[in-house]
């Protein structure tokens, strides 16, 4: 057993307690903001050690998830950091992300197809489900590297965010 695992337990139970509390209090009392500040040290501690523990084994997706988990936190850190209609360099660097987890997840989706085995890093796969996983997620991320700059358009513009907002205009 490594010896991170125990932190990685630990910052998964911190997590889910400091996120109940965050919740429970009024938003921007003191005691949310702190429950606040410790869930998100949780989370980025949970995702690091999660993909670290990961690499060791050999486990592709769990590096997947522990790197979306560390981006999905970081960057709702910074949405709640900053003011309104204010974008950074940051938030355009950080869509390459999913972008790039969703590109893995392809790819490996269809290695998994071309290599007609029903084991991947010894983990038994079923026929199609790893792939039909593999592709949903994949989708899920690049749809969410697509709607990214939208969000950023509507949130300079102070408009409404649809699924047809177009970059660079608003509407």
């Amino acid at each position: 057993m490594s010896p991170l695992l125990p932190l990685h337990i630990s910052a998964g139970i911190v997590g889910i307690l400091s996120g109940a509390a965050a919740m429970s209090f009024r938003k921007g009392s003191a005691r949310h903001a702190l429950a606040g500040k410790v869930f998100v040290i949780a989370m980025l501690t949970l995702g690091a050690s999660a993909v670290y523990l990961a690499l060791m084994n050999h486990q592709l997706g769990n590096v997947l998830g522990g790197t979306f988990t560390f981006y999905l936190v970081t960057t709702a850190w910074a949405t709640a950091r900053r003011g309104d209609g204010e974008t950074s360099i940051f938030d355009w660097v950080a869509l390459l992300i999913p972008l790039a987890l969703g590109i893995g997840l392809w790819i490996s989706g269809l290695e998994l197809v071309r290599s007609h085995t029903w084991s991947k890093d010894g983990v038994p796969t079923g026929p199609c489900r790893d792939v039909r996983i593999a592709i949903t997620i994949a989708h899920s991320f690049l749809l969410t590297a697509r709607a990214i700059p939208r969000m950023h358009v509507a949130i300079a513009n102070k408009t409404h965010f649809t699924s047809d907002t177009k970059p660079g205009t608003g509407n």
